[in-house]
């Protein structure tokens, strides 16, 4: 039962697929570097949200679904909160992909 996911941009199907999965690995990893740099959690934020991070993510179809408290967390919150919810993906995807065994202290 997959979702249908339509870029907005071009109004094509993306299909998730392990090009996909590649490639969002890679992003993820340019934004594991700002996010274990010295930069202030402001520089961090704008980094990850305002310079693609999160965008590009989105184009290649796969949906980081993460929740914040209220509309006034700092850069900090927010941004731990995204981070967690791209690792908490990327551990689901290395599952499917049988790259990482699920423990039964893992499974809640």
């Amino acid at each position: 039962m997959n979702k249908k996911i339509i870029c907005p941009y071009c109004n094509q199907e993306i299909k998730e697929t392990q090009l996909n999965i590649k490639k969002f690995l890679s992003i993820a990893n340019e934004m594991d570097e700002i996010y274990k740099s010295d930069m202030s959690w402001e520089e961090k934020y704008l980094k990850i949200f305002s310079l693609n991070i999160s965008n590009r993510i989105g184009l290649l179809g796969i949906e980081i679904n993460y929740s914040m408290n209220n509309n006034h967390n700092s850069y900090e919150e927010a941004v731990k909160f995204y981070v967690r919810a791209v690792s908490k993906k990327i551990k689901e995807y290395l599952i499917r992909l049988g790259l990482l065994r699920i423990e039964r202290d893992d499974i809640a």
